[in-house]
């Protein structure tokens, strides 16, 4: 990175140069003026001042490109957005080793290019006419197994499903677009079959 100094200490500098003041004379003088300045800096503003003079071509200046890096180009980030536009999106991880790139830039392409925010989906319960029925029919018999004894002696029960099928299933995420209406599908996440698992089933009477 190149050092830019005002043209008025440079200025400075160079008077104090033609003083025969030496570098270090230099820096304490202008200290004292409530000028700082390095040594470093100094030596370079004399050097470039002898190389003017004796008609010693300057090196260019070296500019930095501080755009957009080559990874974030157009084409990737389009291709990030139709993954992402879709009901069932791919996750940043997903994205990160499907492209081979850092989980940083996805995150970047996601929120500054594409301008989206990544959502949890709502777990609704997908039941048939069948199951609706078969719960109206066997609650009350499990109700009444369970008696008013023993009923009032249970403290909670939980289950957990632990399924044995791949995970190319549907995903349990979206991507919100910023300033529109993402459609209510994206939002919701449900089952409608149930593959092969093994369920855990727990009580504390």
């Amino acid at each position: 990175m190149v050092l830019l100094i005002s043209s008025g200490l440079e200025a400075s500098i160079l008077t104090l140069y033609h003083l025969n003041y030496s570098s270090r004379k230099i820096v304490s003088t202008l200290i004292a003026q409530n000028q700082p300045v390095s040594k470093t800096t100094v030596l370079k503003v004399c050097d470039k001042f002898e190389k003017k003079r004796s008609g010693i071509p300057l090196a260019p200046v070296k500019k930095w490109n501080r755009g957009t890096p080559k990874l974030r180009n157009l084409a990737f980030i389009l291709k990030v957005k139709r993954n992402i536009k879709v009901a069932s999106p791919p996750s940043i991880t997903q994205l990160t080793k499907d492209n081979q790139v850092s989980k940083s830039t996805i995150q970047r392409i996601i929120k500054q290019d594409v301008e989206r925010k990544l959502r949890k989906k709502y777990h609704i319960h997908a039941l048939s006419n069948k199951e609706i029925l078969q719960r109206l029919q066997r609650g009350p018999h499990f109700l009444g197994f369970l008696g008013s004894t023993k009923l009032r002696y249970i403290l909670t029960v939980d289950e957990a499903w632990v399924y044995l099928d791949t995970t190319n299933g549907v995903r349990r995420v979206y991507y919100e677009i910023k300033g529109a209406r993402t459609p209510e599908s994206w939002t919701k996440f449900c089952k409608k079959s149930h593959p092969v698992g093994v369920i855990f089933f727990g009580g504390i009477c």
